[in-house]
């Protein structure tokens, strides 16, 4: 019985794994698009869909919670802006400014 419980898990744990690589594929197909609209369209275009797109909505409720997640994904963004734009300025200096082993400073950690 064991045994077949580990069978089970393990090819849960594979299924699992498929499943978040379609889904992370799949959310990474839709943002190069989306991205790509902020060089090729004007912020005027994107302003007018977004309103439209709040107009379609049939009540108060629907709309305020449109606005909502779109101000949490441009605040994902944002971070993720910043984040990317840290690590790689980091592997540009690392890359520029390389330091022979003599000059670093080494941290000791008790």
């Amino acid at each position: 019985m064991p045994l077949l419980l580990a069978t089970v898990r393990s090819a849960r744990r594979k299924y699992e794994a498929q499943c978040f690589d379609f889904q992370t594929g799949s959310k990474d197909r839709l943002l190069e698009p989306f991205l790509g609209l902020a060089v090729s369209t004007s912020t005027l275009y994107l302003d007018l869909s977004f309103d439209r797109l709040l107009e379609s909505r049939p009540c108060d409720l629907d709309q305020n919670d449109m606005i909502e997640r779109a101000m949490k994904m441009g605040f994902v963004l944002l971070e993720a802006r910043k984040r990317s734009a840290r690590k790689h300025a980091t592997m540009h200096n690392a890359v520029v400014w390389a330091l022979p082993p003599d000059l670093t400073t080494k941290i000791r950690v008790d």
